[in-house]
């Protein structure tokens, strides 16, 4: 698997090229890459969920029509000849990862917080909560989270992730995170 992931995340790939009389050569890589699985959460490092586009499939795929693959190339290489942007900006990477959450498979801790906070819209109520009581909120609604030394590191490292960036201020008492309880612990 990590050969697959070096190829897609390289720019440039060198290869053999039989019958060149050349050893290797090497080009810009300026493919996509389309596949299936069937595990919900296939992405398992934040940073790559802004290279991927996930999407659910709901019925059956059609494998009978054939793909037109020479319009499609003419099409989009007309738009690119004609100054259309074929990258993402930093705003739409942001709505992609944020898209990808749903498919991020978490770690145990990373889990369990989601389980119980959300980040909150921009229309939607929120509050202030620091650390010691996300960990309280923890310990109180899942017996496998054990408080330690490192728990409230580990909680605000999580909240911090480039994917969430909940917002935080530094008071006195320690870092607070703005969050919204899911329904089922407010008021817990």
């Amino acid at each position: 698997m990590l050969c697959i992931k070096n190829f897609l995340n390289t720019f440039f790939i060198k290869y053999f090229v039989p019958l060149t009389g050349k050893a290797y050569t090497s080009s810009r890589r300026y493919a996509s890459f389309i596949g299936t699985t069937n595990e919900q959460t296939p992405l398992t490092a934040p940073s790559g969920s802004r290279r991927s586009v996930c999407v659910s499939i709901n019925g059956d795929i059609d494998f009978e029509t054939p793909v037109e693959h020479a319009q499609l190339y003419a099409q989009l290489m007309y738009e690119i000849r004609h100054g259309e942007r074929y990258w993402l900006t930093k705003g739409e990477e942001r709505a992609l990862m944020e898209h990808n959450l749903q498919y991020q498979r978490l770690n145990g801790l990373g889990e369990m917080l989601m389980g119980i906070i959300q980040k909150p819209r921009a229309d939607e109520a929120g509050r202030w909560v620091d650390l010691k009581e996300l960990s309280a909120l923890l310990k109180a609604h899942f017996k496998g989270y054990k408080e330690d030394a490192s728990s409230f590191q580990k909680i605000g490292s999580y909240l911090n992730r480039p994917e969430y960036k909940f917002q935080n201020k530094h008071t006195n008492g320690g870092n607070s995170y703005w969050v919204k309880l899911r329904v089922e612990y407010e008021g817990k």
